[in-house]
């Protein structure tokens, strides 16, 4: 049996809109944004805080109410499964819950822990030490330690259940692998309240029939997806009760927040919250929780280490393809101390084509699905340039190097140029002859010229592939910020941006007509299209394009 967390017995549940979006990634529906009220006023804590004054510090986090504008996005309609999560462990071998260990490597595991204590201690009396204390086996920290080389496996009964035992950094592993992210606090109250302020998903009154509490239930354990389709707003399932759910939100104070201090008889309580933005918020509650604990506005900090047989997550994405995949790549793999220069990325700007592979699972709510790939191609333009004409941009590549026009990043390898699958910075440089490099120091024998929008030095521009200062061109540089290619650029603009930047699939058409007795082949490769559109100065915008060629099938027309 799953142990019960003492963290969540006693403690802290939503409505959504729904509205599939024809391009909804699947097992996502829309949840349209507004004005949404979030958080409690201090008038309706203070009741809580003198009935249940254990909780007062968090009560006091959740106030006070204010309005936040929250844009639309897509929401799953249920928290993440167990049969969801498998997915993502079988394709990426990440570490499965402890629960699903087979029973006998859990046996084998509690049997070889219990002999190791009957060693020790024999060992101890016959030192003539003292035996050491006795140790409880703990099937968790076991796994954790041992699970790389055990079997697992998911009770079919719980296929459909909620995941668990999982962290904010496995809930965030699976989002990124499945091409989503975790929803935030605000559009969790956007999805469980719409325009109102209510203090459930359903209405102002607690009804203990309408999800799976402490109170209603009783049981020891989260039960399957959709249980409670009366409790359900829009088409989206348990924001109230069980599990917790992980959102992306740090766990800081609201604008105007004050420390409570509740009157009770001659008494008074002290509401004080303590805020950390290492911890993270969860919402919703679950199934170990008393009413007061499901409503809207709770807000439970929580250890982003923390892993609880309470606590799962829902996964949410934007409305813009890709957006999603470059605020990953943007927060866990770009560093941009490597490149010189004030440079940053837009990814309200993201381009994309992407598809996802996914099945229809065993859950039976509407809007479920089980994704078992996502694949991507994307373009992240630069948030802005110092230039705006060709003249200013000459001037400054000619005096710092190559400028960073966007992030590109592709799963598949590319032939042309030839290159492998990874996310790669894309700079210019004007044609021009390069500066004469700085006299080595007393010792070396030459000093490389330093490579412009790269921290790396030791690479000099001829050493490029594809490197030619006669002609304008593109370089790619990896994540390290080390320039590894060049190609010669298309024309560049200055003007207004009409619509942002695009990315293109072209498939391969074979031409109408035999090719002449001496012209060289032609090699049936796919097309990706990139018109870039950075915005520069004078509110203009720069405009170039470039291609990228692909094996054929790697990407189709069901790309989006």
């Amino acid at each position: 049996m799953i142990k019960r967390s003492s963290l969540f017995s006693s403690l802290f549940l939503c409505l959504p809109l729904a509205a599939s979006a024809q391009d909804a990634p699947p097992g996502l529906v829309l949840v349209k944004g507004g004005k949404t009220k979030v958080g409690s006023k201090v008038k309706d804590v203070e009741p809580l805080i003198v009935a249940n004054r254990q909780f007062a510090n968090t009560f006091a986090g959740e106030t006070p109410q204010h309005t936040q504008e929250v844009a639309d996005f897509y929401l799953m309609p249920t928290e993440v499964t167990n049969e969801q999560y498998a997915e993502f462990v079988r394709a990426t071998g990440h570490r499965p819950p402890y629960y699903w260990c087979a029973e006998a490597d859990l046996e084998a595991g509690r049997q070889g822990f219990l002999e190791e204590q009957e060693r020790l201690r024999k060992e101890a009396l016959a030192a003539d030490k003292a035996a050491p204390p006795r140790k409880t086996f703990d099937a968790a920290v076991w796994w954790a330690e041992n699970w790389k080389d055990k079997n697992w496996t998911i009770p079919t009964e719980d296929l459909n259940t909620p995941i668990c035992f999982v962290s904010h950094p496995d809930a965030e592993a699976y989002s990124r692998w499945a091409g989503l992210r975790l929803m935030t606090e605000g559009e969790y109250h956007r999805a469980a309240r719409g325009d109102s302020d209510r203090t459930f998903p359903w209405g102002d009154d607690w009804k203990p029939d309408l999800c799976n509490s402490l109170e209603y239930t009783k049981m020891d354990r989260a039960m399957p997806v959709g249980s409670f389709a009366e409790g359900a707003v829009n088409g989206i399932f348990d924001l109230a009760g069980n599990v917790w759910e992980w959102t992306s939100s740090k766990y800081t104070k609201f604008e105007d927040y004050k420390p409570l201090k509740v009157k009770n008889g001659r008494d008074s309580i002290e509401g004080l919250a303590g805020f950390d933005p290492v911890m993270r918020v969860l919402a919703g509650g679950a199934f170990t929780n008393q009413g007061f604990a499901c409503r809207v506005a709770v807000r439970m900090p929580a250890e982003r280490r923390q892993q609880t047989e309470a606590v799962g997550f829902r996964c949410a994405a934007d409305l813009l393809p890709g957006r999603c995949a470059a605020q990953w790549l943007l927060e866990k793999d770009v560093r941009l101390h490597v490149l010189t220069g004030d440079v940053g990325f837009k990814p309200d700007g993201t381009t994309a084509i992407q598809r996802w592979t996914f099945g229809p699972g065993t859950a039976g709510v509407p809007g479920y699905a089980v994704i078992q790939r996502y694949e991507r191609t994307l373009f992240v333009p630069s948030l802005s340039l110092a230039a705006g004409s060709r003249a200013e941009l000459e001037r400054i590549t000619g005096e710092q190097g190559p400028v960073v026009i966007g992030l590109f990043s592709s799963e598949h390898p590319l032939r042309k140029p030839e290159l492998d699958g990874g996310s790669y910075f894309v700079a210019w440089r004007a044609a021009g002859k390069l500066k004469a490099a700085e006299p080595a120091p007393a010792g070396d024998t030459e000093e490389p010229l330093r490579i412009g929008g790269s921290r790396q030095d030791g690479v000099a521009f001829h050493e490029v592939p594809g490197f030619d200062e006669t002609v304008d061109q593109l370089f790619l540089y990896n994540l390290e910020g080390n320039p590894i290619l060049a190609w010669a650029s298309g024309p560049i603009d200055f003007k207004r941006a009409t619509q942002g930047s695009q990315l293109t699939f072209v498939k391969f058409v074979p031409p109408a007509e035999e090719p002449e007795e001496d012209a060289p082949p032609v090699i049936p490769l796919d097309t990706l299209r990139v018109d870039v559109v950075v915005d520069a100065q004078s509110r203009k915008a720069l405009h170039l394009a470039f291609e990228v060629k692909i094996t054929p099938g790697l990407i189709d027309e069901s790309w989006k």
